[in-house]
Formats: structure tokens, C-alpha cells, sequence
């Protein structure tokens, strides 16, 4: 007489959790994890970026960082726009003074070298510029100033991260909230950084994108 025996109870307990996993499996297969961290700057590399306007950036292998040179120019990341988001990036200047900033959500691309719109004033009439300017730095540029501004001393780096969910906008630098504002424009655009004029030279570095 065949006997068919029952599999091990190890095996059981494989099998129903493989088959209740499954459905989970299935819904991140198709539907992807919408916080995946997007890096735009590897510190390698300027694919995905374009330059418009007056003078260039270009990659320290070194440090593994964005140079400005002259100005007044955008370097933009043209490969993807982006919706509700956090930004991380660090960056450094070289004296007190400096100036530059962080453009988020313009939604046309610019021309480069030329009309319409060329550096980086499509993105300021746009879209939104976070500025980078001693205690302006996390100013939103000729709409509202931030508080006082933990910065680093010139040729150190400072961490900013930018906060954009909806209409709302939340700055930090060092870990510290230095600003909160309510916009008015596209909630989704191009991300870019401005190279403003020779004497401010400034580096970024570790541009990240966190969707929300």
C-alpha cells in the first residue's frame, strides 16, 4: 500500500509565505518605490547636465565636485523633471560674499546660447531660485528672505537641503530650518545651479533627489 507522506512543516510554512509575499512583490514590480533616491551628480561625470548663459562649470576629479567659472550661467539637469521632492546637496564658496543659488521647478528647458531665455533667467521668472549669499543664502530670490543662516567659514562645505510639496517650500542649511514659503508657480520642473560671475566661485557636491 502507497503511503504519500506530508511535506515538513518547514517546507509549509515556505511555501505560504512565498505565496503571501507574492502579491507584495507583484505591486512593487509594477508600481517602483516613488522615494528612490535620484543621484544628479556623482562626482564623476556631467551626464544628464547642459550649461546655458555666460562661462562653464566643470568636474574636480579630485574632489569630486562642480566648479563654477564666470558667469552669469545655469548649469541644468535636462534628463528628468521632478514634482514633489527633497533636494540634498553640499556646497562651498570661496569668500565671504559669494554669490550663487539652487534653481528648482522651472518647467522649460532654456535655449542654449540663445534666445529665449538664455542662463539661467528662465528658471528665475519660472520656476524658483534658493539663493546662496552669506545670510541670503536660503532666500527665495526676490520673493521672501530666510532667518539667520548657520554658514561655515568660506572654503568649508555646508549641507542644504530643500524641501518642495506642493506649493510649499522648507529650506535647510547645517540642519537648521531657514526658511519656510508658499509659492505660486509650476510644482514641477528642472533642478539647476548658477555660476553668477568670476569672482564667485563656488563648488557643489552629492546633488541628490529624493522623490515624494
Amino acid at each position: 500500500m502507497n503511503q504519500t507522506q506530508s511535506p515538513p512543516l518547514r517546507s509549509l510554512i515556505t511555501r505560504k509565505s512565498t505565496l503571501w509575499l507574492l502579491p507584495i512583490f507583484l505591486l512593487l514590480t509594477v508600481t517602483g518605490n516613488c522615494s528612490d533616491k535620484v543621484v544628479l551628480f556623482d562626482g564623476s561625470t556631467l551626464d544628464g547636465w547642459a550649461h546655458t548663459g555666460e562661462g562653464y562649470f566643470n568636474v574636480d576629479e579630485d574632489e569630486k565636485c562642480l566648479v563654477s567659472h564666470g558667469g552669469m550661467g545655469m548649469l541644468f539637469y535636462y534628463d528628468r523633471q521632478f514634482e514633489d521632492f527633497e533636494l540634498d546637496l553640499e556646497f562651498k564658496v570661496n569668500q565671504e560674499g559669494a554669490n550663487s543659488g539652487v534653481f528648482v521647478r522651472f518647467p522649460n528647458l532654456p535655449k542654449i546660447g540663445g534666445e529665449p531665455h538664455p542662463g539661467p533667467w528662465g528658471a528665475v521668472n519660472e520656476g524658483y531660485e534658493l539663493q546662496i549669499q552669506g545670510q541670503h543664502t536660503g532666500d527665495l530670490y526676490s520673493f521672501e528672505e530666510s532667518g539667520k543662516v548657520p554658514l561655515n567659514e568660506p572654503g568649508q562645505y555646508n549641507k542644504m537641503k530643500i524641501q518642495a510639496i506642493g506649493q510649499e517650500y522648507k529650506v535647510w542649511v547645517n540642519g537648521e530650518v531657514v526658511g519656510e514659503y508658499t509659492g505660486e508657480r509650476s510644482t514641477k520642473g528642472y533642478i539647476g545651479v548658477q555660476n553668477h560671475d568670476p569672482k564667485s566661485i563656488i563648488r557643489f557636491r552629492n546633488i541628490v533627489v529624493t522623490p515624494k
